[in-house]
């Protein structure tokens, strides 16, 4: 859009084709008509025909007012389709469209053909009180003073923004608002808590995570464990490969969030998240491990769970809960996008999956976890990701089972960008992807870094790599760590796993290494890391 056609913001309209002035002529025998009938069905008119009269109905009196709206009313009659005029503190008459269909007005008017309006934009009103008056070929029928606000700029170009509405229209339910260029005003871009629609998010943020370093203890406080709720960790072993890890004092908020479990040792067993719960006053996340052949194996693992807080952070998630549905809404309870979108999933064929998340990214410079879910072996990878023919952010996803075959599974799958996956306050993180094995390159749009520092990737060996990330070594080596195998036509691990994480020069050094079964594989991978 040009400046000249921003500042006058389409203030003129075409009126309906045929509408001419000799209008109110060939009205008045129905109107007469309908007034007989009015008064027989009990509807007051005033002493003055207010068919005769004017509406102005945007703005009201003491509305505030700001981006681009309409100026709008009705009127029964009119000197013809250009005869409205509006004129905002005395300036020039603003010519408004007449004819517009309100079938509202048809028990006042007799018919709806009387609708008038006109598109306006407020920015070009300097901010405080400004009275508008309505006139019908000269003569005034309506006023009103209204208030705006702006940016300091008729329109505001190249922003964008993000807000939550908590309990409203009522309590315990919310509306997300995203800034919109063309309307230069937030809109609602959905809703939660009511019927169908995610539970609201909660109004601080509730995250765990820790290293499950311990594989055949009873029960211990894993390492780097990290609560926001300012309780301690616990794993609990109950059986081989069966583990419960207790998130204390995170029951406020309920159920709901997401959990990722990714494997941390040298060999090529696998984890997977089995199922989250409430109990005693904690969030608990159950993990299942194996060993190459899908056998249950004692094993090392890095957990999180975590519900965000609205935010400016673009991030969601979901839970795939439909392993064989060819296309469904997820679960409202485990999805979340801040944007307010609804996330989908669509079963593409058997163990491949594409995930829509809207309004996440535009291109690849996002952070991608995917955990495969459920009680047996299950391992699955993301072969791509960004925009759809439609313009939509989506994750594609692919399942195999201990054999190495596509096979329908579930899986928990999370989107953020340029953020950590879980903003705790002192978090520090960082993701990449690293493409071409053999000479491991991490590309500038496909990774971020909390401290501005830069991210590395070079090759040990078959499929052994040393994933370097600036400046994350502010704690120790006790940070969160996530991999997932990426990609579908460079290498051939069917699964990445971190082996171990360091510091190195104030930076964090993660040693990963892939496999193809239980042998040792090149393969891309996507890497995220937060301490």
């Amino acid at each position: 859009m040009d400046e000249s056609r921003r500042e006058t913001a389409c203030r003129h309209q075409t009126g309906p084709a045929g509408h001419s002035a000799s209008r109110s002529t060939w009205r008045r025998r129905a109107r007469a008509a309908t007034f007989g009938a009015l008064a027989v069905a009990g509807i007051l008119l005033p002493a003055t025909d207010v068919r005769a009269e004017g509406v102005l109905e945007n703005p009201q009196s003491g509305a505030a007012k700001s981006g681009i709206g309409v100026l709008s009313g009705w009127k029964c009659t009119a000197g013809g389709p250009t005869a409205i005029t509006l004129s905002i503190d005395g300036g020039a008459a603003i010519q408004a469209a007449y004819g517009t269909s309100r079938a509202d007005t048809i028990p006042v008017c007799g018919d709806a053909n009387n609708g008038w309006g006109v598109l306006y934009n407020f920015g070009l009103l300097a901010d405080g009180e400004h009275e508008i008056v309505v006139r019908d070929a000269g003569v005034e029928f309506a006023r009103a003073t209204f208030r705006t606000s702006s940016f300091g700029v008729p329109f505001l170009s190249g922003a964008s923004g993000l807000g939550f509405l908590r309990d409203f229209p009522a309590a315990d339910q919310g509306a997300f608002l995203v800034w919109e260029q063309a309307s230069q005003s937030f809109q609602v871009a959905g809703t939660c808590g009511s019927g169908g629609r995610p539970t609201c998010p909660p109004a601080v943020l509730r995250t765990a995570w820790g290293f499950a370093d311990q594989e055949s203890a009873a029960a211990y406080a894993p390492s780097g464990s990290v609560n926001s709720a300012n309780q301690p960790n616990a794993v609990e072993r109950d059986g081989v490969g069966r583990y419960v890890v207790v998130l204390g004092g995170l029951e406020a908020g309920g159920a709901g969030g997401i959990a990722h479990v990714s494997g941390r040792q040298s060999d090529a067993s696998s984890c997977v998240v089995s199922s989250w719960f409430l109990n005693m006053g904690a969030m608990n996340v159950a993990v299942r491990c194996f060993d190459a052949a899908g056998a249950a194996a004692d094993a090392r693992f890095d957990v999180v769970w975590t519900q965000p807080a609205p935010g400016s952070d673009l991030r969601a998630f979901l839970w795939a809960d439909e392993a064989s549905e060819n296309e469904y809404v997820p679960d409202t309870l485990y999805q979340y996008n801040v944007t307010g979108s609804l996330n989908t999933v669509e079963r593409l064929a058997v163990g491949t999956y594409r995930a829509t998340l809207p309004g996440i990214a535009t291109g690849t410079d996002v952070g991608v976890m995917v955990s495969a879910y459920g009680e047996g072996l299950a391992r699955c990878r993301v072969l791509e990701y960004g925009l759809d023919v439609d313009g939509r952010f989506g994750v594609d996803v692919d399942c195999r089972n201990a054999a190495g075959s596509t096979a329908d599974a579930q899986f928990t799958l999370s989107v953020f960008r340029n953020a950590p996956l879980a903003p705790f306050f002192v978090v520090n993180g960082a993701y990449l992807r690293m493409r071409n094995p053999a000479m491991p390159e991490v590309g500038p749009a496909e990774e971020y870094n909390s401290a501005g520092a830069a991210n590395s990737v070079s090759r040990l060996g078959v499929g052994r790599y040393a994933a370097r990330l600036g400046l994350m070594g502010s704690f120790g080596a006790n940070g969160n760590v996530h991999v997932t195998v990426a990609g579908s036509g460079s290498g051939s691990a069917t699964h990445c796993k971190a082996e171990t994480v360091s510091i190195v020069d104030a930076d964090a050094q993660v040693i990963v290494q892939c496999w193809d079964g239980a042998n040792a594989a090149e393969g891309e991978f996507l890497l995220t890391y937060e301490e």
